[in-house]
């Protein structure tokens, strides 16, 4: 019946759309080792990093904190979307803060109500409506955390929410 072709053309374009989206995941891979392997600047590298991860996610943009384990401050060290002088964009303590409470726990977080998540800390005016955030690891050891935000819509994401394959970016782990 015509049903069941339609529904067939829908499943195959999903298929299409997941793996399209894992081509862009393991480019992503490639391009962020390509990176590390070279005698690039440390915040060329982040930029670089955040660049591609909010590209490969689809989102509008993002910020990379790193660890300072003598203030136990997770600092900000690269943005995108928003401009790095901004005071929208706070520093963080260990636990506070979605990004805090990912370096803390070393596990990642996706949400798609932040304003309603009771860990997210940002004022209104950040405009923040969905947000993922994975912590940068060594060796088991959080040196930061990166935090994508406002997934933009897709065909699989219509409603412009992040999914679990967004999430698949899990942590940035060197072991």
């Amino acid at each position: 019946t015509i049903s069941s072709y339609i529904s067939g053309a829908i499943r195959n374009a999903q298929v299409y759309h997941r793996a399209i989206h894992r081509v862009g995941e393991l480019t992503t891979i490639e391009k962020i080792s390509t990176a590390l392997s070279s005698t690039m600047e440390l915040q060329e590298l982040l930029d670089l990093i955040l660049k591609i991860s909010s590209e490969i996610v689809n989102c509008e943009g993002g910020i990379i904190r790193l660890f300072d384990k003598d203030s136990k401050i997770l600092i900000r060290k690269a943005s995108l979307g928003v401009p790095y002088e901004s005071k929208i964009i706070p520093d963080l303590r260990l636990g506070e803060g979605i990004a805090g409470w990912v370096a803390k726990e070393k596990n990642p977080v996706m949400t798609n109500d932040a304003i309603e998540d009771e860990r997210f800390i940002h004022p209104p005016e950040s405009m923040v409506k969905t947000e993922i955030c994975a912590p940068l690891l060594i060796k088991n050891e959080v040196i930061g955390t990166i935090s994508l935000y406002n997934k933009i819509s897709t065909p699989l994401s219509p409603e412009g929410t992040f999914n679990d394959e967004d999430l698949n970016l899990k942590a940035l782990e060197v072991p």
